[in-house]
């Protein structure tokens, strides 16, 4: 009987099954859990675009969220960059494929618009979920340009300079 695949054995057959030092092992994706969702429905969200990805590319994810306070909760999915069968690493996903093999597999989008997708997913997802939890707030996941808006990017000042005042 096979033994389960736990995050450490996972994660070194990741790293094994690369043949050079310098190859992309796996993707990470920080997502911003909504604080009008509770503790709970925006961990269900989290797993909920999880599993989208899973299908999408059939690679394994594994989930983290990180609840410092509900201003400032976030989920990361780290993604590995190969197909998984439940046995063993296959082929790179599509997501990060060389645009050689993109077009031997018949792959017509750009990873730049792959990407757009995957944010307007995230975007659809969350906004489903505010709107099931009566909550009128929305999401968009365009750029203020594209919005319409012509505003000044502004300094972020991080959670460290925000906490003394």
């Amino acid at each position: 009987m096979a033994t389960p695949w736990d995050r450490q054995r996972l994660w070194n057959a990741v790293e094994a099954r690369e043949k050079r030092k310098d190859s992309l092992v796996a993707l990470l994706w920080f997502v911003a859990l909504p604080k009008e969702l509770s503790i709970t429905d925006a961990i269900a969200l989290a797993r909920s675009f999880a599993d989208a990805l899973i299908n999408r590319w059939g690679c394994v994810i594994d989930l983290t969220a990180r609840d410092a306070s509900p201003q400032n909760r976030v989920g990361y999915l780290l993604t590995t960059t190969r197909r998984f069968d439940g046995a063993c690493l296959g082929e790179q996903i599509d997501f990060v494929a060389n645009a050689q093999t993109r077009y031997n597999r018949c792959i017509e989008t750009s990873q730049r618009s792959d990407l757009l997708a995957i944010r307007a997913l995230w975007a659809e997802m969350v906004n489903a979920a505010l709107a099931a939890a009566g909550s009128s707030a929305r999401v968009d996941h365009r750029s203020l340009k594209a919005q319409g808006f012509d505003l000044i990017p502004q300094i972020h000042l991080g959670s460290t300079v925000a906490r003394r005042t």
